[in-house]
């Protein structure tokens, strides 16, 4: 709340670098304190391969809007569709790794939630 605040009442970049920096912390630090909790996590690469291209093109994908210190309703449209593109990449993960293994002949486990993350 107090990022929208800083960054649509007093028009401050407080509340962009905020929302930036906090999905790099969420990351590090929520992986890091769950695997520590638990005593270790194996994860599925793919899945890792997934959230890390992923989150790395929504940074480039906001540091290409925010460039000129404006965010027009078009440029805000192109960041939600990339995020229901996101939702959807995650709902249709098997079918599209599955596509992705027959494409370049590649034999590798799958990563559903199911078989993705253990304790």
């Amino acid at each position: 709340i107090a990022s929208a605040i800083a960054m649509f009442v007093t028009r401050s970049t407080v509340g962009a670098g905020t929302i930036v920096g906090s999905a790099p912390f969420n990351i590090l630090v929520i992986c890091g304190a769950s695997a520590l909790a638990v005593g270790g996590i194996a994860l599925n690469l793919w899945l890792v391969g997934r959230e890390v291209v992923c989150l790395l093109s929504v940074l480039v994908a906001f540091a290409m809007v925010m460039s000129d210190g404006r965010v027009d309703w078009y440029e805000a449209l192109f960041l939600l569709s990339i995020y229901v593109g996101y939702v959807l990449l995650c709902v249709h993960w098997e079918r599209v790794l599955t596509g992705f293994r027959q494409l370049f002949g590649l034999t590798v486990a799958t990563g559903g939630c199911e078989g993705g993350y253990h304790a």
